[in-house]
């Protein structure tokens, strides 16, 4: 990227190439934060859940005890998914099932 800049003029057109590139890396960054806060959300807020629960000794009404079943399940899968993100990122597939890498073997 900072090859291309070079070849843009001095001036306003390459500093918003270079801010656009900036933009660009960092959003990589920040996107790879916000999934793991939101896993480790989901985890404290099952926790927080069960413990409520133990504490009460699930006392509830059979509707209320499966809104919490269901929304722990929900949060499960929500960690499950984002997770699984995550590691297809960290393989470098950009989450295309691997479709990437079948590119990069043909050279």
């Amino acid at each position: 990227m900072l090859a291309e800049a070079a070849l843009i003029s001095a001036g306003p057109l390459r500093r918003r190439w270079l801010l656009g590139t900036g933009w660009f890396i960092a959003k990589e960054g920040i996107m790879t934060w916000l999934k793991l806060i939101s896993i480790a959300g989901s985890a404290l807020f099952i926790l927080w859940i069960l413990y409520n629960g133990m504490d009460s000794g699930w006392a509830g009404t059979g509707p209320e005890i499966v809104s919490y079943v269901a929304i722990m399940a929900l949060l499960a899968l929500n960690i499950v998914l984002m997770s699984r993100g995550l590691l297809a990122q960290r393989r470098g597939t950009g989450g295309s099932g691997g479709s990437d890498l079948a590119v990069i073997d043909q050279y």
